[in-house]
């Protein structure tokens, strides 16, 4: 008796509720968002390119400069090869301990590192000088390659770009590729 008498007191309170809210009618929906409430505009960028790129010091042959020797293109080394040597152990004359062989030149060392944006390229042939160009503070006298290059990616950091992306180089003369991005203001 006492289940019977629970189970119709349920079965009361929920048609009084149920009658409750089909009194109160449908609900409305808002006609629009609330106030400062809706979509959030969407982040634009630019992006940016920074390359450094490094040749090192090597041989080559001078222009009209007969060294053929028979085997092939540069003579008996194949492929653009000196007679002679050039390569490490041999006589002095070249970076390694090379010799120079007669009618060749030394092309030296180049480094070039260029910043492209959608605006234009700012190129310098180091760490050093592109830090001079973009603004950035001048490193203390005897400063690594490595620290000049801190600075400048310091100084991109302080415009507000920040870097996305690293391509190293695969050889030690190759192209190494930072990609960066900033907001649009």
């Amino acid at each position: 008796m006492k289940k019977q008498l629970i189970f119709a007191a349920a079965v009361v309170v929920g048609a009084a509720l149920l009658a409750a809210a089909s009194a109160a009618g449908p609900k409305e929906e808002p006609a629009g968002p609330a106030p400062g409430v809706g979509p959030k505009p969407v982040d634009k960028w630019e992006y940016a390119e920074l390359h450094y790129l490094f040749t090192p010091a090597r041989m080559v042959r001078a222009a009209g400069a007969g060294l053929g020797g028979g085997r092939g293109p540069g003579g008996p080394g194949g492929r653009g090869a000196f007679p002679g040597g050039g390569g490490p152990g041999g006589g002095p004359g070249m970076p390694g301990g090379g010799a120079m062989p007669p009618g060749a030149v030394v092309r030296p060392a180049q480094t070039t590192v260029t910043w492209i944006t959608s605006d234009g390229e700012v190129e310098a042939t180091g760490w050093e000088e592109l830090g001079k160009k973009l603004k950035a503070p001048a490193a203390r006298k005897g400063a690594t390659d490595t620290t000049r290059k801190l600075r400048v990616l310091n100084r991109l950091g302080a415009d507000g770009w920040e870097m996305v992306a690293h391509r190293p180089s695969e050889s030690r003369s190759g192209d190494e590729v930072w990609l960066f991005k900033r907001r649009v203001k």
